[in-house]
């Protein structure tokens, strides 16, 4: 089993105290924040034709926006906020940032150029940059250590859920911001899509507030145990560059795979297909809600081999996922008709969407128990800054500056997905050489060391 908790010792009062309807329901709040977070990053998707007409912006600057604007702050306030999850009360941090992106999303709506735009996306990304540090902090110190992997993954999937939910909801507020223009002269002088953020971020201003509906968890010796590990992380890296360096190179890539789709893919549709935002919205929502379902499933078979002695199973079984995933890269962004498009997106993102779970798995298997928090933390910070930062560029910048063609965004989609999934294939099966030595080698240590747990905390 995969070891992401403490390693004190849990009594049966406090496992009682931690499996309580207080923890689940500490989890279902923080699932709704991380649900309403990605609606908010993601509306965005959805409304990059009108906004590009209406501030006359081209694809590099929309790529901007989609990308560095949100990934690079998110990677600079990252550290920063997590320091004041460390030391702070975590559901002032939550509370406090989910205020901030939900008024800077409803401030979107005065937007009305490039850079305004992208001051609003910096702000909504300086919000968000809270909520993953002080949650799942409070996931480890509120669950019992075989409950906690569940928990962590059913807030992981709030990710994929506000993403699909995202592609309706974004739909629905523009048609409900149109049918708004009518009520009061100062409505019709905005946007659709400027209206459609004021009704998408107001919902998050009043659910902040159920951060103190659950108590706190007191913390479980992260002090002690930070200023022990302090030092030692680059140590280790540079020591088990052999399978850090290749993890970190699959992740940022397949990273850069996700962001530039969940980037481009709802544009891809409307100047491919000719399709409206409320025609394919919902369809896309659907084909992203199927793909996070698959995740349970495909957890279960990793269990499964895991358990029958395949050590390196989270990885070697995504790269079984990606050997039919590469060709289906390949060929998905011409094909003829809107619903072989679809069936094949739906596919696509059946093995892009939980690509962090098997990446995270595998660190808490190779990482010392002292540093598995420090180097998780470290992945899910270059995964945010190279994904969103690169893939929507990467492909805005081909698109722009190579074919300088609107309509070969497909072409643009082609080159950057099939290149990058096709390289982490390669690197990932010359990681499986040595990966599992790896995995024995931490066992062994861990076998052979029970070290207490420091007290206090």
């Amino acid at each position: 089993m995969i070891n992401v908790a403490s390693t004190s010792p849990v009594t049966t009062a406090q496992t009682t105290e931690r499996t309580s309807f207080a923890a689940w329901w500490m989890l279902a709040v923080l699932f709704l924040f991380y649900f309403i977070a990605f609606i908010d990053r993601y509306a965005l998707t959805v409304m990059v034709e009108p906004i590009k007409a209406d501030l006359k912006l081209t694809d590099f600057q929309m790529s901007l926006i989609l990308g560095p604007a949100f990934s690079f702050t998110m990677a600079a306030f990252g550290v920063p906020l997590g320091y004041a999850a460390d030391r702070y009360s975590r559901r002032w941090v939550i509370y406090l940032g989910m205020t901030a992106w939900s008024c800077a999303t409803m401030a979107s709506v005065c937007a009305n150029s490039f850079v305004t735009l992208l001051v609003v996306r910096i702000f909504i990304a300086i919000g968000e940059a809270s909520l993953v540090p002080a949650a799942y902090s409070l996931l480890a110190d509120g669950f019992e250590k075989r409950r906690l992997t569940t928990a962590m993954s059913i807030f992981a999937t709030g990710q994929k859920a506000g993403t699909a939910a995202a592609l309706t909801l974004a739909a629905v507020a523009m048609a409900s911001a149109s049918v708004l223009h009518g009520l009061h002269p100062r409505l019709a002088e905005t946007s659709e899509w400027q209206g459609a953020f004021v009704l998408l971020g107001a919902p998050g201003v009043v659910l902040a507030l159920l951060a103190f509906t659950f108590r706190e968890p007191p913390r479980r010796g992260a002090r002690k145990a930070k200023s022990a590990s302090d030092g030692q992380l680059l140590s280790f890296l540079k020591n088990r560059r052999d399978v850090m360096l290749p993890l970190a190179i699959g992740a940022s890539l397949l990273a850069i795979v996700s962001a530039g789709l969940s980037a481009w893919a709802p544009s891809f549709v409307s100047r491919q297909f000719g399709l409206a935002p409320l025609q394919y919205g919902p369809v896309l929502s659907f084909i992203s809600l199927l793909g996070v379902g698959t995740v349970i499933a495909k957890g279960g078979v990793m269990d499964w081999l895991f358990a029958r002695g395949m050590k390196d199973a989270h990885i070697r079984f995504y790269s079984w996922l990606l050997m039919a995933g590469v060709p289906l890269f390949l060929v998905a962004f011409s094909l003829p008709e809107p619903w072989m498009f679809f069936v094949a997106l739906g596919l696509l993102q059946a093995v892009i969407i939980p690509f962090i779970v098997y990446f995270m798995a595998t660190i808490q298997l190779v990482a010392p128990a002292h540093l598995r928090g420090q180097v998780t933390g470290l992945y899910f910070g270059m995964c945010a800054l190279v994904g969103s930062g690169l893939g929507p560029l990467f492909i805005g910048a081909l698109n722009d500056f190579w074919f300088r063609d609107p309509a070969k965004l497909g072409w643009s989609l082609t080159i950057v997905t099939t290149t990058c999934a096709g390289v982490t294939l390669l690197v990932l099966r010359l990681l499986l050489r040595r990966l599992r030595s790896a995995i024995e080698e931490r066992e062994a240590e861990e076998q052979s060391v029970d070290v207490p747990a420091p007290a206090g905390g």
